[in-house]
């Protein structure tokens, strides 16, 4: 073990963390429940800590709540075709690409195909997913090319699958490498499921935020299940996570002050080969359960790790909880 990296950190078995944290679950979480939809469930506690060089963004709009919409295009997928009744979309070959803001509502199967969103930089799109189900073998079954934010909402009562081949070819000079791969703001709502099968590598990828409100996640990958570079926000939702890498990683080099890991809620059961849950800046959790079997950590920040409240049982672990500085209040 490199000692002067592990000095802070802290090796915590899910015993010893369960009768640290448990006292006051019970209460703790049948609140956040109650106030999963709004930002009453956001505190604006400050963690009685100061992060390490860490800027943690808590502020989500209110935008990011609403399920419902006005007008939208439907987009019908027919096993290896498209239609659309609207405006807003363009196919070519297999890939149907949203070139307008606005609402697209999809439904049906497509057998090896892709949704691509290509709008201005200051345009928003919202993707509807009414039991969908989108397979390419080659790359991402939903690719968000260029757009200031893209809302993908699970409509409730409704199941959706993405799954992937083995292989990626690359399609432009970016590296699309994520079942669902975004390059800029990327927030998922509803209370739909969302069954992500990836077999080249990684399930969510998003390169700017990504933020979490609700709803069912069953990913399969052989590298990280949920990917974020500057800011990954959970609020709430059930993540059923196997993976060959990390089960969630947020990562960011360039700017030191982002990386970060912010969740407020929701119950995340993560069976992991790497670190189970990962930030290159600092995670913080204010609520939530987790149960995570890791081979090696079971949640890892190169810089601070503040925990307000929460139920974790770490079954299977090289270490529990590792980072620079451990807080738990």
């Amino acid at each position: 073990m490199n000692k002067g990296k592990k000095l802070l950190g802290l090796v915590l078995s899910s015993m010893i963390l369960v009768s640290l944290v448990s006292c006051s679950t019970q209460a703790a979480t049948s609140t956040n429940e109650s106030n999963i939809y709004s930002n009453e469930g956001v505190s604006s506690t400050n963690f009685n800590v100061e992060l390490t060089n860490s800027v943690i963004n808590k502020e989500v709009d209110e935008e990011d709540y609403m399920e419902g919409y006005g007008e939208y295009t439907k987009i019908n997928l027919n096993n290896t075709s498209f239609s659309v009744e609207g405006d807003g979309a363009v196919l070519s070959d297999s890939t149907l690409t949203i070139n307008k803001p606005g609402t697209y509502v999809i439904s049906g199967t497509l057998d090896n195909g892709q949704i691509l969103v290509n709008v201005n930089s200051d345009e928003k799109v919202k993707l509807v997913l009414e039991n969908a189900s989108i397979h390419n073998e080659s790359s991402a079954p939903i690719y968000v090319k260029n757009a200031d934010k893209v809302t993908i909402t699970l409509k409730e009562g409704t199941k959706n699958y993405l799954t992937s081949g083995d292989t990626y070819v690359s399609i432009d000079e970016n590296n699309i490498d994520g079942v669902i791969h975004s390059k800029d703001d990327l927030t998922i709502n509803g209370s739909g499921e969302l069954n992500i099968t990836s077999n080249y590598k990684h399930g969510i990828v998003c390169k700017n935020d990504l933020t979490i409100i609700d709803g069912v996640y069953n990913i399969t990958s052989p590298s990280q299940s949920i990917s974020g570079k500057d800011n990954i926000r959970i609020l709430g939702g059930t993540f059923n996570l196997s993976s060959q890498g990390e089960g969630i990683k947020a990562k960011n080099e360039e700017e030191s002050e982002k990386g970060n890991i912010y969740i407020a809620g929701g119950e995340f059961n993560i069976d992991s080969v790497e670190d189970s849950i990962h930030a290159t800046g600092s995670i913080v959790v204010e609520n939530g359960s987790f149960n995570i079997e890791s081979s090696d950590d079971g949640i890892h920040s190169d810089k601070d790790v503040v925990i307000m409240n929460g139920t974790f049982n770490i079954d299977e672990s090289y270490e529990g909880i590792e980072g620079y500085r451990v807080t738990i209040n």
